[in-house]
């Protein structure tokens, strides 16, 4: 089986976690799973992190 690492994008902190997901092979539902975010639509959080249209919350972070 072949592995093709990710590349990073830049350095914003939301590609970084796009970054880190890929490597881990994980889903936006398991990050959301993870810091147990709720709500309708988690997943729709995660892919707002990392496209930099909002950031976490100090208490998030």
């Amino acid at each position: 089986m072949f592995y093709i690492k990710p590349n990073l994008k830049n350095m914003s902190q939301g590609a970084r976690l796009e970054y880190i997901r890929e490597v881990r092979h994980m889903t936006k539902g398991d990050v959301a799973a993870y810091f147990e975010f709720g709500g309708k639509e988690p997943n729709k959080t995660i892919r707002e992190y990392e496209n930099n249209t909002t950031s976490p919350s100090q208490s998030r972070l």
